[in-house]
């Protein structure tokens, strides 16, 4: 075999070579495809899947948030219905002891008067013997010098 000849077997080695090569790697890429696309579909089922429970979760969350809603609302109601009554009541019972408070008060202001009468005849007795007890001190010290 002549270099001529070696080369073209070569070449057609080469060529049969790339030629089986080409037809592994376009099989190859579509089996790829195939299994990407497959798990791309598989994939998108699970997820429609998961977004439709998280739908249904969501409405349930929704619903109770309105029930709550509500509840909250007549709760509110409610205390202001019984807040308006407790008030009236109050007010009614206020104006029924202030007269009563009033007798009460004009007793305690005529006693306090004569306690406070009586304080201030204390309070001058006290001041008279702190002043005794300064001019005893005064005359032990004399009388002692």
């Amino acid at each position: 075999m002549d270099t001529q000849e070696l080369l073209q077997e070569i070449t057609r080695r080469i060529d049969d070579s790339a030629k089986g090569t080409r037809e592994y790697v376009e099989t190859s890429a579509q089996e790829v495809r195939a299994d990407f696309a497959a798990a791309v579909t598989e994939n998108t089922r699970g997820y429609e899947a998961v977004a439709e429970r998280m739908d249904d979760s969501i409405a349930v969350i929704a619903e109770g948030h309105l029930m709550l809603a509500e509840k909250i609302d007549r709760v509110a109601a409610e205390l202001r219905q019984e807040m308006k009554e407790q008030g009236e009541l109050l007010r009614t019972e206020m104006r029924a002891g202030d007269a009563a408070l009033r007798e009460e008060l004009g007793a305690f202001r005529t006693e306090v008067r004569g306690e406070f009468a009586e304080v201030r005849r204390v309070a001058r007795l006290e001041s008279t013997v702190g002043d005794l007890t300064s001019r005893v001190g005064r005359l032990e010290e004399r009388a002692a010098t």
